[in-house]
């Protein structure tokens, strides 16, 4: 399902009216033209269908986490929660070793967009990938593959098409640690209920 695209293109030919002949159009629904500084700015709303990606991990009830290991099994330093928790002090920091995962289960099933995600700087996953489960968990299929950034800033990763699913299962297949941890501060997955 495509959800919605908000589109601006500039077009060349400069054109004194708001309407522009059909050949230039990029779509066949109506769209709004603006005329600015001699080209024209086609905003489109063709694929108008669905709001915006919302967060669906802010309302901790909402689903269950688990995760492949917690640092010293110290779940009140470093536990799964923190992941959620808003703030920038608290992190889950996981045992060393690779394949490191955090697994999100929905009591429905929801429609991922995007997974934004802030490791600290020589912590951070290399190569991760994001599955996707619509039985609860028994079989996951690979939705995206992603390789972050080795830094403290939030990092988004947008899928190529919204992935519907029941329980979600992010995998760092590889650290930038030379054993292997990963220290997540911040983890949301963008998408519709």
């Amino acid at each position: 399902m495509r959800t919605t695209q908000w589109t601006k293109r500039t077009l060349l030919k400069p054109r004194s009216g708001p309407q522009l002949p059909r050949r230039y159009r990029t779509c066949k629904s109506p769209c709004d033209f603006k005329v600015r500084g001699g080209g024209v700015v086609q905003w489109c709303f063709a694929m108008a269908t669905a709001p915006p990606p919302k967060e669906l991990l802010s309302d901790e009830g909402s689903f269950e986490c688990k995760v492949s290991s917690v640092l010293n099994r110290k779940v009140k330093e470093f536990g799964k929660r923190h992941l959620f928790d808003g703030r920038d002090d608290t992190c889950w920091n996981s045992e060393q070793g690779s394949p490191q995962w955090v697994r999100l289960a929905f009591p429905r099933a929801v429609r991922v967009a995007a997974v934004r995600v802030m490791f600290q700087g020589g912590f951070a996953g290399r190569h991760c990938w994001l599955e996707a489960s619509a039985d609860g968990g028994r079989t996951y299929r690979r939705s995206l593959e992603f390789f972050p950034e080795d830094g403290n800033g939030a990092q988004t990763f947008p899928l190529p098409e919204e992935e519907s699913g029941d329980a979600f299962r992010l995998v760092f297949g590889e650290s930038s640690d030379l054993f292997g941890r990963v220290t997540v501060y911040h983890l949301q997955l963008l998408g519709h209920d």
